[in-house]
């Protein structure tokens, strides 16, 4: 198989994904939801360079591919930095992004810009993958500087990212942490291809991953590992039994039927009972089972009562 073309149809499908978040992003009602779109677009421009890079068999296109790459990156950057900023807004102490933070990465772009005239940054050669060209970096002193822009402002955000999870209430705990572990994968995936310079670049795969993971945990989780605690708990907790009955009560006035699952004991069920629950799921009714088997169990329910 032609990895050319395999890694193409991968880069592809991310990119109609990223586009798809972003729309669903801008959209969102959520005061984040600006943020994540700008996330989302700013992707999409080096995955596209990514892109021509890899299907490029001509030494033109492949260096049209380098550019959008590197100056998408800087995009990235800048909208990462807006992103995080955006996303613990309210958990420091009212600090904002430096104003040197986003003048850096447009340095960086107009000194990338200047590479045709001067020959500074980079250049490209050609090594052979499955009997045709490719075109691999070879990276000057202003690359370098590229890399070191740039590992400068990501390292940045992980950083707020850790601070802000440190200081961020406990409910969002897993879903910074997941982000943040992310994160550090991207960037252990990207360094990975700047020093092995393995043919066939495809380190944005990472950063798109991201970008669909950013739009899911940011906009659509919920944090039901918390409130599995929260039930699981309700046995022996006043607090828990306190925020379930209210949950409850919000949930009728608002119109809305609510489910209790997880329920595994008799004391579980009558706790919950008390506090107003009255749709309930879990192992203390029955185990999970095929669609004919739950009709056959249901009709017998049915005619026992």
């Amino acid at each position: 198989m032609n990895i050319r073309i395999g890694f193409s149809v991968v880069f592809s499908i991310l990119i109609a994904a990223l586009i798809f978040c972003s729309v669903k992003s801008f959209r969102s009602q959520k005061s984040i939801g600006k943020a994540v779109g700008l996330l989302d677009i700013a992707l999409i421009p080096p995955m596209i360079g990514n892109l021509i890079i890899i299907g490029s068999t001509v030494r033109e296109s492949a260096l049209v591919g380098y550019y959008i790459y590197f100056i998408g990156m800087n995009l990235v950057m800048m909208a990462l930095m807006k992103f995080a900023a955006k996303y613990f807004y309210g958990t420091g102490n009212g600090q904002k992004v430096p104003t040197f933070m986003y003048i850096l990465p447009v340095a960086d772009t107009i000194q990338l810009l200047f590479n045709p005239v001067f020959g500074h940054a980079f250049n490209i050669e050609t090594v052979e993958v499955q009997e045709n060209p490719y075109y691999r970096l070879i990276p000057y002193f202003g690359q370098t500087l590229h890399r070191i822009v740039d590992y400068a402002v990501f390292c940045s955000v992980v950083l707020i990212f850790i601070i802000g999870t440190k200081k961020a209430a406990r409910i969002y705990h897993e879903r910074y942490s997941v982000i943040l572990v992310s994160m550090v994968l991207v960037a252990i995936w990207e360094t990975f291809y700047i020093f092995s310079r393995t043919p066939v670049d495809r380190s944005m795969i990472g950063f798109g991953v991201f970008g669909l993971l950013v739009f899911f945990f940011s906009l659509h989780y919920r944090p039901l590992r918390l409130l599995d605690r929260m039930l699981s708990d309700s046995d022996n907790s006043d607090k828990a039994q306190t925020i379930i009955r209210n949950i409850i009560k919000l949930s009728d006035e608002l119109d809305i039927v609510s489910l209790t699952e997880g329920v595994e004991t008799q004391h579980q069920y009558s706790q919950l009972s008390n506090v107003g629950c009255k749709l309930f799921q879990g192992y203390f009714f029955a185990k999970p089972m095929p669609k004919e088997e739950f009709e056959e169990f249901a009709f017998a329910r049915t005619n026992a009562s």
